[in-house]
């Protein structure tokens, strides 16, 4: 039979605890045996059927620190919310700058190719949700769950800050083309979806609840991540732009494809735009 409409497992307040924990622990402890994927790929509740299944899209580079405390905190936040859900960690394994929007693109691609989700949420590696109440789900508009952070003093930055953590159905991220791909380096893709997802019709919307804050994990700036020297000019000219910079212009070459106990792991080496991706 179904899951409940509201999980009997959620417990609200999670404790974050980030020392002591390595990428290594969160694949052999027994604790998180019950996470491990099996056939079919995504996790599923033991005792009924979930309402929901979500595609975890990561585009990452060189925090595996990060990863090991993201995965053990959201392992546990997503059994607690009976979903079926798999996470896919999107490497860009190579030395230029990092490009966040064209990873996410990616992860897109490869998660639709493999099934049918009815959420897919694009997620930074170093935000972890402080309550199970957080609901990893999408709705008709498309959803901010990353407004409320430590490093912020759990207040919005902006009105039009849509970075962070945000989740699409497969028709709002298509109607929006997805991410732009020609933001290279830290700052303005964030900015970029926002108008795309207003211009589309479809808003953002933010829980009233205040539970929704997350701790985010304090860090230096990363030498392959720069500030994008470009991003005021690119983004004065997001709008015309929507619909030939995006997921329909994306290709990729030189991917790599590694399943791990816990999450999916998918390498890219070499990217660019103007040509379809090639099915994965």
């Amino acid at each position: 039979e179904l899951c409940p409409k509201t999980s009997p497992l959620l417990k609200g307040t999670i404790t974050i605890n980030l020392s002591g924990l390595t990428i290594n622990e969160t694949e052999s402890t027994k604790k998180m045996s019950l996470y491990w994927l099996s056939v079919p790929l995504y996790r599923r509740p033991s005792d009924c059927k979930c309402r929901n299944k979500t595609a975890i899209i990561v585009p990452f580079r060189d925090r595996e620190q990060h990863l090991s405390y993201f995965l053990y905190y959201l392992h546990r936040l997503l059994h607690r919310q009976q979903l079926c859900y798999v996470i896919f960690v999107v490497d860009q394994n190579d030395d230029k700058p990092f490009n966040r929007g064209r990873l996410s693109n990616v992860g897109f691609k490869y998660a639709s190719n493999l099934s049918n989700f009815d959420c897919y949420i694009i997620h930074d590696v170093d935000m972890i949700a402080e309550d199970d109440r957080i609901m990893y789900t999408c709705n008709r508009q498309v959803v901010h769950y990353t407004f409320l952070l430590s490093k912020f003093n759990y207040n919005l930055v902006y009105h039009g800050y849509a970075g962070g953590g945000i989740g699409y159905t497969k028709e709002q991220f298509e109607k929006t083309n997805g991410f732009p791909n020609e933001y290279y380096g830290w700052g303005g893709e964030d900015d970029d979806i926002n108008i795309r997802i207003n211009e589309k019709g479809f808003g953002i919307y933010r829980s009233p609840e205040p539970f929704y804050r997350f701790t985010m994990i304090r860090h230096g700036r990363d030498s392959g991540n720069p500030p994008y020297v470009g991003r005021m000019e690119r983004l004065g000219k997001a709008r015309q732009r929507i619909d030939v910079d995006g997921l329909n212009s994306l290709v990729i070459t030189n991917l790599k494809e590694v399943k791990h106990k816990t999450y999916t792991r998918i390498y890219i080496t070499r990217s660019r735009s103007c040509e379809p991706l090639r099915e994965v």
